[in-house]
């Protein structure tokens, strides 16, 4: 029937559905016939499969509904030999007779079996069954049983149990869990050899006879009866019994001529052949589903309905008999069976089908219903199940078209019908036909083989349009419910409590892209592009998933998925937009860009039923798996506690762990989540090769974060655009907020799609899905501070790291696979209360090569709403040349129906005849807009300050600061706000969210520094390089480079030391000068005690320190000593002398010293009034404090020679301390330098001029410089 490849995006293996043909192997059946009411039977068949019983029809001919319990053993993939999975499954299968429709009437085809309910123990054989053949297969556990054999070997004991998922009342708020559904029990029969001999083997058969005889009559009434109905429907395959319950023609084939056949066996016993194979399983099947699928808006419609069929031939026979012989030969019809049917909400298995009920208790909670199954027998046989055909089928509106199938019947029947009436034309001997009398007969009506249902709420002849279509009305095909309540809940959901964690993962850009192109490609309507180069590993638990839509039963999951990021456009073609031209990419975002949001690439989730809703309603690509957390629940572990065990998460599914080679269906582990870096001794990379390749991965996503926020050039952005870098990135900050405030909505896009029941190569129906998620409350969000790694293991089935392009770390051989290592770069927890969505159907095919509409596009910011007194003035507005968009509520005169309008894209031309016909009547409401160039299309905060100031000790609701900033929003075109986002990648946003610590909980403590916008942790490289490329001095609370407020912090605190060390040393100094003439005194005393003085002393000072200056030294010195020698008063005067001493070691240090550290009154003066007045000093550079710590050496050196010379000096302690003491002041000096040459090189805006350096280059060069052994300082 389809002609549209299935996507394979995802990897022609990787889909949940395996594809026909299969062949079983070793297949052992046990088959209880279960009485049932036949009304009831075809009442259900009525509702469940009749949809179209003009074109086909079924109808239950026995009141039996077979349990059938089958162990596949093997079952093989036929078709590539992919692999192979072991099942077993419980059925509940009702025998039909298959007519089709004909001129005259419905014609029987054959005989088929229908199962309603189905339980299966595999993943891969269920979605195959659901999605492919429509097989409404649940997934179940079938339980060891605990033998009551143990306690009484003669007594009932339970042979078979099986549980699936789901609640024992409906709407009563309980968890769907698995509870205990079917079990079949086998009381065997006493024996004559027991101690003491039990005579129940003789004298029970003799008690049982009356009752036995019922039984064995009641079971003739019943063939007899079949047989009678399968007679009179022509259908027995007997010519001799084509219609036993019509009088005319029991007569004529009682007639002389016709007795002679009676003798012949071959013309009888077909009849009867026919009609025992209808009671019991014949050596084929025509297996019949109904397989439909869940609207994603509309949970109570459909998009796609078909009834398949598929034959089960049976290959080989190998075993079989009668279950329980021994008690059927007692008189047991049974077999010593009973099957107890435990009710569940959503399953009225028992109530449905019209199950003969011989006892009903109440047991566990819920209702048990006792049955007695009839003749029970089992068989063991070889069995294909090859590829089904589509009867009929339709989508979400009109009416059921004919497969391929029926129209070749219907073909054949009318070349059949035609050639009889070639052959009745034919002049034959004998007496005349008589000629029925008028009235007797009625001309066949001719069927029509397509039915559309009309359409609701159209205008008529009288709508008007404007080169756009307009009224889009869907009239939909309802779900069916005949069997219950369907396992598909569609609707929104709401999720109070949710854990979500969240994983960046680095991806290749190009693999990236390629897999959204390839994935969401609708061609001719829409374009998608891969938003940035991560790949977001997301884990959650919901504790509580309660549907808006139906209350039956709550529902509990944990789901792990693999997010990408997406940018969605209006269809463009290739090149439209060239990447080499500057501006090129604005301009697309500006002209083309609908929205953003994210596709699910691969989904693991830990419940059936939340599986089977976002495969079959949302079009999410989900499989079942084990999904487990460490004993502390890392999932849902109070987010104010630290983590500290390694082994935190486990993820876990059914794979074939090797293609064309036969290899049976495995469970492995997918996905490892720890919080230390895995080990392995056979890790296929060097140490300097991975920490190389990691850190280089690294340094380009710093780098590109920096350019995206504006730290860094865009020569790929319009200069205009450049100018404007700082208030779009604030507009995406402020657009971050409001998603956490819950005003704007997150977008999931997904491709919804199924294989043909016939060509599986195929998709019967594929849409294009928008699904958006909101959040209602947020408890909490934060970074994950403990550093991550997630070990992926790819299978041919689920090749994640391969379709996603994925940058591991490191790698290693596994147990069977390579498992790939990957770190998570800046995860982060939220959780919050949680409202996800219903879905849209944006553009979908079924049964055509081509793309339609369903649904308008939600752009990226929404409608605007028009109060009805403003329409006129807005549609007087609008240019003549431009476009919006419109939707409303139409009121249909005189009917009382209000249906929604979506025109589409309208010009004023449109918009003054929609006013005159419409508004001005007064049949329209709820007017919304959506205007791409309104100058207030849409409103954002973007004032930086106010964006980067809030930081609470106690938390923050950020809901209640968004509406309080709403006074504060600036107005924006959207197209001007699209154009800005093209730049940003989510990525460069939510660092800037987590680095100012949004969200966090009440009660939560600060740190006192907060993190950089964009930074990388420490631990990434192991410690002996983290040394190397994350200096000590640039890192803080274990990032680099360290924060804007850390980094302030330093500048401070350098300014600090900065003054400290000039008031220290001049401090210093002056001690000096106290020591030096106490030294040189009792020197002088010892050598010529009745010459000296304080003069000579201060003179002999200046001329020992003069000799190691250079002229212009030695004329700054030589005045100052001189004017110091003038103040002296005398001998006694001790100040005066102190004073002159002091401010000739003073000036001969001074000479040296570079100008900030200049320790003259003067420049010491200024220091302190530059501080006072300005707030701080300049900051003192790296070349100042290395000019400083060579004077000071060369000053201390000078000082050593003074007193004495190198030999003296070693003689002298005395001497020796004096010129050690500068020695803290040179190691200070050299501590000081190399801090800030650090900074030097982190911060490019230092507030004096230093080399410019950004982080990202930094890093690079040190890899260079580590792994090369080259001088990189002047790259």
């Amino acid at each position: 029937m389809s002609n549209v490849l299935f996507n394979n995006a995802r990897g022609a293996a990787s889909s949940l559905q395996m594809s026909p043909p299969f062949s079983f192997s070793d297949v052992t059946m046990s088959v209880f016939p279960l009485r049932a009411s036949l009304p009831s039977l075809e009442n259900f068949t009525r509702n469940y499969l009749n949809q179209a019983p003009d074109l086909v029809q079924f109808q239950p001919f026995v009141p039996f509904v077979y349990l059938v319990i089958l162990d596949y053993g093997r079952m093989s993939l036929e078709a590539a030999n992919m692999g192979w999975v072991s099942q077993r499954e419980v059925a509940f299968g009702i025998p039909l007779r298959w007519m089709n429709g004909g001129e005259t009437g419905p014609q029987f085809h054959d005989w088929a079996f229908s199962s309603p309910f189905i339980f299966v123990d595999n993943e891969l054989s269920m979605s195959t069954g659901r999605e492919v053949y429509g097989w409404p297969k649940l997934l179940a556990r079938l339980d060891p049983s605990v033998s009551e054999w143990v306690h009484n070997p003669h007594g009932a004991r339970r042979v078979f149990q099986v549980s699936t998922k789901g609640a024992a009342e409906a709407y009563a708020g309980e968890t769907s869990a698995y509870r205990p559904l079917l079990s079949v029990y086998q009381h065997r029969t006493a024996g004559l050899l027991d101690m003491p001999p039990n005579l129940d083997s003789v004298l029970k058969p003799l008690g049982q006879m009356s009752s036995s005889a019922a039984g064995f009559m009641r079971l003739g009434r019943d063939l007899a009866q079949t047989f009678a109905g399968m007679a009179s429907d022509r259908i027995t395959g007997s010519s001799v019994l084509p219609d036993m319950m019509d009088m005319d023609t029991l007569k004529a084939q009682l007639s002389p001529e016709r007795q002679s056949a009676w003798r012949s066996a071959k013309d009888w016993m077909p009849g009867i052949k026919d009609a025992l194979w209808s009671l019991f399983p014949r050596m084929y099947a025509n297996t019949i589903n109904f397989k439909q699928f869940r609207d994603a808006a509309n949970p109570h419609a459909t998009c796609y309905q078909a009834l398949t069929a598929a034959r089960m031939p049976v290959k080989a026979f190998k075993q079989g008999g009668f279950l329980g012989p021994q008690n059927m030969l007692m008189g047991q019809l049974d077999g010593g069976f009973r099957i107890d049917v435990h009710h569940l909400a959503g399953l009225p298995i028992v109530e449905s089908l019209g199950l003969e009920v011989s006892e009903e208790r109440e047991a566990g909670g819920s209702v048990v219903h006792t049955l007695s199954p009839v003749a029970p027998l089992w068989m063991k046989v070889d069995m294909t199940y090859g590829v089904a055909d589509t009867l009929i089928w339709r989508g979400r509106e009109g009416g059921w078209r004919e497969g391929d199938v029926l129209k070749v019947a219907r073909a054949a029947s009318a070349a059949k019908r035609a050639e009889e009436q070639k052959q009745s034309a034919k002049p034959q001997a004998g007496p005349t036909p008589q000629t029925p009398q008028t009235g007797d007969q009625t001309a066949p009506q001719q069927t029509a083989h397509v039915h559309h249902a009309p359409p609701i709420g159209t205008d008529g002849p009288e709508e008007f349009e404007d080169g756009q279509g307009f009224d889009y009305i869907r009239a939909m095909n309802f779900f069916n419910t005949a069997r219950g309540a369907s396992e598909a809940v569609g609707g929104s959901f709401s999720v109070p409590d949710a854990s979500v964690r969240v994983l960046p993962l680095k991806a290749d850009a190009a693999t990236l892209q390629n897999f959204v192109r390839d994935y969401l490609r609708v061609q001719d309507c829409m374009k998608f592009e891969a938003w940035g180069d991560f790949v977001y590993l997301v884990i959650s638990d919901f504790k509580q998933m309660n549907s808006e839509l139906s209350a039956l039963a709550k529902r509990r999951a944990r789901e792990l998925s693999l997010l990408v990021p997406v940018k969605c456009y209006k269809w463009h073609r290739d090149g439209a937009y060239p990447t080499d031209k500057p501006g090129a990419q604005g301009e697309r975002g500006r002209e083309r860009l609908l929205t953003t949001g994210f596709v699910s690439a691969f989904t693991y989730v830990d419940d059936v039923e939340t599986a089977i809703t976002a495969n079959e309603v949302f079009g999410v690509p989900s499989m079942g798996s084990t999904i487990r957390a460490s004993e502390n629940e890392w999932l849902s572990r109070d987010y104010g506690t630290e983590q500290t065990q390694h082994e935190i998460l486990t993820m876990s599914a059914q794979v074939l762990p090797e293609l064309m080679a036969g290899a049976q269906a495995v469970g492995r582990t997918l996905v490892d989540v720890t919080t230390h870096q895995p080990h392995h001794p056979a890790v296929q990379e060097t140490q300097d090769e991975s920490v190389n390749r990691w850190l280089g991965v690294l340094a380009n996503d710093l780098a590109t974060k920096y350019r995206e926020a504006g730290l860094s050039s865009r020569p790929d952005m319009d200069p205009d655009l450049e100018e404007r870098i700082d208030e779009g990135v604030c507009a995406a900050q402020g657009f971050a907020l409001k998603i956490l405030g819950g005003d704007n909505a997150l977008n999931q896009f997904s491709l919804k799609q199924f294989r043909d029941s016939h060509d599986t190569n195929n998709a019967c129906y594929q849409g294009l899905i928008l699904r958006r998620h909101q959040i209602l409350k947020l408890n909490d969000f934060r970074e994950i501070d403990a550093p991550l790694h997630v070990s992926i293991t790819d299978y041919p089935t689920q090749p994640i790291t391969e379709i996603l392009g994925l940058k591991p770390k490191f790698s290693y051989p596994g147990k069977d696979r390579l498992v790939k290592v990957f770190e998570a770069v800046r995860p982060f927890s939220l959780n919050a209360d949680l409202r996800r969505g219903t879905g849209v159907t944006l553009f979908e095919r079924v049964g055509s090569e081509r793309w339609h509409q369903v649904d308008i596009t939600e752009q990226m910011f929404g409608w605007r709403k028009i109060e009805i007194d403003q329409i006129e003035a807005f549609v007087d507005s609008i240019g003549k040349e431009e476009k919006i968009e419109l939707a409303y509520a139409r009121h249909v005169p005189g009917s009382g129906i209000t249906t929604e309008k979506r025109p589409g894209r309208v010009g004023q031309k449109y918009l003054r005849l929609w006013y005159e016909k419409r508004v001005q009547r007064g049949h329209v409401s709820s007017v919304f807009i959506r205007q791409r160039s309104h100058p207030e299309g849409v409103k954002v905060l973007t004032d930086a300050e106010r964006l980067n100031a809030p930081r609470r000790a106690d938390g923050l609701d950020v809901a209640a600061w968004n509406a309080q900033m709403v006074p504060f929003e600036t107005g924006f075109a959207q197209s001007a706000l699209a154009e800005t986002l093209e730049y940003f990648s989510p990525a460069t946003i939510l660092d800037k969210a987590l680095s100012r610590k949004w969200g966090l909980a009440r009660g939560t403590a600060l740190p006192k520094f907060a993190k950089p916008d964009y930074c990388l942790p420490v631990c990434s490289a192991p410690p002996h390089y983290a040394e190397t490329l994350f200096p000590a001095q640039q890192s803080h609370a274990g990032y680099w480079p360290q924060s804007g407020d850390h980094y302030g912090a330093q500048l401070k605190k350098r300014e600090r030391e900065a003054m400290a060390f000039k008031v220290e040393l001049k401090s210093a100094i002056h001690m000096f000068a106290l020591l030096y003439p106490g030294v040189l005194m009792r020197t002088e005393e010892h050598s010529q005690p009745e010459e000296w003085t304080f003069e000579k002393a201060i003179v002999s000072l200046a001329e020992t320190l003069n000799s190691y200056l250079d002229d212009d030294q030695l004329s700054q010195t030589e005045k100052t000593a001189k004017e110091a020698l003038r103040d002296i008063k005398g001998d006694e005067d001790i100040e005066g002398i102190m004073k002159a001493t002091e401010d000739v070691v003073v000036q001969f240090v001074d000479v040296h010293l570079p100008e900030p550290f200049k320790l003259t009154e003067q420049a010491y003066r200024k220091t302190v009034f530059e501080r006072m007045m300005e707030g701080a000093m300049p900051l003192i550079s790296s070349q100042d404090w290395l000019d400083v710590h060579e004077a000071l050496k060369l000053v201390r050196q000078k000082v050593e020679i003074s007193l004495g010379g190198e030999d003296d000096l070693e003689q002298s302690e005395e001497m020796q301390g004096v010129a050690e003491y500068l020695d803290p002041f040179i190691a200070r000096a050299q501590t000081n330098h190399d801090d800030m040459k650090m900074m030097e090189q982190l911060e490019p805006d230092m507030p004096y001029p230093s080399p410019v350096s950004d982080p990202a280059g930094d890093l690079r060069r040190r890899l260079k410089a580590l792994f090369s052994g080259e001088d990189t300082s002047n790259d």
